[in-house]
């Protein structure tokens, strides 16, 4: 199942995948995500969405070719920061850290919020988290 992007790993793609600007980026290879859901001091929640790589109908990773990643050099925070064998409290550091950064952006208004809002509007969604857990679950297991 693909990882989310951070904020910084939009121009690294960009550039690995020889696309002319981050629209292009988006509209070829992104989706939208329904995000994190996150708990604000005061109580309220925040959903933060997330840009993930689109995926293919089996619910992979479109760069996912023959169990190995097309990107790995330029894998995604979401991807390069996370493994099945993280214990909770590091992955929630991680996370974590990755909100801040989602927070900041969409504070500023930065080309990551844009992207999100541009795949949203042209209804470039991905399916819900856990449909995808699901589906790359059945795939992995096929």
């Amino acid at each position: 199942m693909p990882g989310a992007l951070a904020p910084e790993d939009l121009e690294s793609l960009q550039e690995a995948l020889g696309v002319p600007d981050l629209d292009t980026l988006a509209r070829l290879h992104l989706l939208v995500s329904e995000g994190a859901q996150v708990a604000l001091p005061d109580g309220t929640t925040l959903r933060l969405r997330t840009l993930v790589p689109a995926t293919r109908d089996d619910g992979a990773c479109r760069f996912l070719e023959k169990g190995r990643c097309t990107i790995h050099a330029d894998a995604p925070f979401g991807c390069s920061h996370f493994d099945a064998h993280m214990d909770k409290a590091e992955s929630d550091r991680r996370s974590h850290a990755l909100c801040v950064e989602l927070a900041r952006d969409a504070h500023t208004d930065g080309p990551y919020v844009q992207l999100a809002q541009l795949l949203d509007g042209e209804g470039r969604r991905a399916a819900p988290l856990d449909d995808r857990r699901d589906a790359a679950n059945r795939a992995a297991s096929s």
